[in-house]
């Protein structure tokens, strides 16, 4: 009978000891979801990624909220054609980084913009379409990985790609992942392995929990120990905007473009 009841007392703190361990378990993911929460509805961003998105294949791409022109399409891209013109017109895609995205200056003053005005000169814009797929930041395997996801789809006749031969070659290389970049550890690689080029990341481990804001916060405070977060600024957006216009119409009167 006592063998019995220690049995029991010892079952008894054993099924507590799990339900505790439980209960534990749930408290953390309501505490880690509720911070989510916070940090998405506050919209704080880790610093390099202010006007950007975090996106699982390429690394990141324009965030439509925080675009300081209006003319960034959901997929992230400047002035990126709706869905059903992939097979209406002939198109030329564009691949590159802060040169092809023209992030500085409106889009009709851009490589992409001045390519389709001279399209218009042609007579043949209504034959001929523009896809700009350039990103501020991006290396080459972005690029080539954009082109696969949402280049390819228009079946281009023609790909233009702008490079920049200085940190564009650095942006290749995992071995200087975190280097040169704050965002270096959210992009792909492409590297060879057993004689294979294959996709690599850096930290793969990290990325399932790098679709939480709240853990790319966190890791962007580990990885560059200076981290910071950074809000919506919308009156400072407008005044980027702004100044960048009056600098590009000095310059355009300067050399006579205007």
């Amino acid at each position: 009978m006592r063998e019995r009841s220690i049995r029991r007392a010892t079952g008894r703190r054993g099924s507590r000891w799990w339900a505790k361990a439980v209960y534990l378990v749930f408290l953390l993911v309501v505490c880690l979801l509720a911070v989510e929460l916070a940090v998405r509805t506050l919209d704080l961003r880790p610093v390099g990624m202010e006007r950007f998105r975090y996106q699982h294949r390429v690394g990141w791409t324009i965030d439509p909220t925080r675009d300081i022109w209006g003319d960034v399409a959901p997929p992230g891209f400047r002035n990126y054609p709706k869905p059903e013109s992939e097979t209406a017109k002939r198109t030329i895609v564009v691949l590159g980084d802060s040169f092809a995205e023209g992030f500085a200056f409106p889009y009709a003053s851009t490589f992409c913009g001045l390519l389709e005005s001279w399209l218009e000169e042609l007579g043949v814009q209504d034959e001929w379409q523009v896809v700009n797929l350039g990103v501020s930041g991006w290396g080459t395997t972005q690029q080539i990985v954009a082109y696969e996801e949402w280049g390819a789809p228009f079946e281009p006749e023609l790909v233009v790609w702008l490079m920049f031969p200085l940190n564009d070659l650095v942006d290749n290389s995992i071995e200087l992942a975190t280097t040169f970049s704050v965002r270096d550890h959210l992009r792909p690689y492409r590297i060879i392995e057993d004689d294979r080029l294959v996709q690599a990341w850096h930290r793969p481990a990290r990325r399932p929990f790098r679709r939480l804001l709240s853990f790319r916060l966190l890791e962007a405070q580990l990885v560059w120990g200076n981290g910071g977060w950074v809000g919506p600024d919308p009156a400072k957006k407008t005044i980027f905007a702004e100044e960048r216009a009056a600098h590009f119409q000095a310059n355009s009167e300067a050399v006579g473009l205007s």
